[in-house]
């Protein structure tokens, strides 16, 4: 669209030779237009919808991606053209390893930087056709142009070649973010059903699995893996007797001093010591310590452990 072509980086890289060209064939008269032509039709692209827009897709605020829903429909498009098999699509889903964590401590602007940039290296990876877009507050989704000989290999490949582009720090305030990416991807013959939201959820349950092992875990959707027995079946109701039975406590990490090496603290980290399921992380149960309103009680419970 022109919208996109003006604000990619191949035309803006013409800017100083559209100038000079102006100034040398309609001198000083030429040049004052073009300079104020350019920025004007850039803001009026920006913020003024344009005929036959008003049904465009919605977009992240932060990276002008645009949001999950666009790579569910591009799955859907690319399985409806490849219904001989010939070539193949599949679904990745890709979250920032403790991303909450990490935005919560460098702040609101810094966060957009971040995820513009981080956009940005992922971007690099890919080919044309394929789709980037954005997935909740630090995840992205990505649907793959259609590929012949796509299997499972090349997908991991991918996703460690996606891993990779974080690997160099990423500039923010005069010093450098590691960043690692947790990832799980699907492809569409996987699932029960040959749909776009089937291999998308596909994904989103392989980076479930991944992110119980991360950081920079890689996990594929397997057939059984939405039938595969999880702590989570249960766990309200088991939650209470956790608590009662004192099942739920703390486990203490060490935090070292980098000048020393000396132990110079200790983290606190809430562990559930299942009886069938054994150690269970927080991401297992917060979600129904959460819906039970049990917050204070888990509170109450680590912070007796620590004194």
């Amino acid at each position: 669209s022109l919208r996109a072509a003006l604000f990619g980086p191949p035309l803006l890289a013409f800017i100083p030779a559209i100038s000079l060209a102006a100034y040398r064939f309609g001198g000083e008269t030429a040049l004052v237009w073009v300079a104020l032509a350019i920025p004007a039709t850039i803001v009026f692209l920006r913020w003024v919808p344009l005929p036959g827009r008003a049904s465009a897709e919605a977009r992240d605020a932060a990276t002008d991606l645009p949001l999950a829903g666009a790579v569910r429909r591009a799955l859907d498009r690319d399985l409806a053209a490849s219904s001989d098999g010939s070539a193949r699509t599949a679904a990745l889903a890709i979250e920032i390893d403790d991303g909450a964590a990490l935005f919560s401590r460098v702040g609101e602007a810094a966060t957009t930087e971040l995820l513009r940039a981080i956009s940005a290296r992922l971007g690099s990876v890919l080919r044309t056709g394929d789709l980037l877009a954005r997935n909740g507050s630090h995840g992205f989704v990505l649907s793959l142009a259609l590929t012949r000989r796509l299997d499972l290999e090349s997908l991991v490949q991918l996703a460690a070649r996606l891993q990779r582009s974080l690997s160099d720090p990423l500039p923010l305030g005069g010093q450098g973010i590691h960043v690692t990416l947790s990832i799980g991807f699907c492809l569409p013959h996987r699932p029960e059903e040959s749909t776009g939201k089937a291999c998308l959820d596909g994904a989103l349950m392989a980076l479930d699995e991944a992110r119980r092992n991360a950081p920079g875990a890689i996990r594929s959707f397997t057939p059984d893996l939405h039938r595969r027995t999880r702590p989570g079946v249960g766990l309200e109701e088991a939650l209470v007797h956790a608590f009662a039975s004192a099942q739920i406590g703390a486990w203490f990490q060490p935090q070292l001093s980098t000048d020393t090496g000396a132990i110079s603290g200790m983290e606190a980290l809430a562990r559930w010591h299942h009886p069938r399921h054994g150690i269970l992380l927080p991401g297992d149960f917060l979600p129904a310590v959460e819906a039970l309103g049990l917050q204070r009680r888990l509170t109450e419970v680590v912070l007796e452990d620590v004194l």
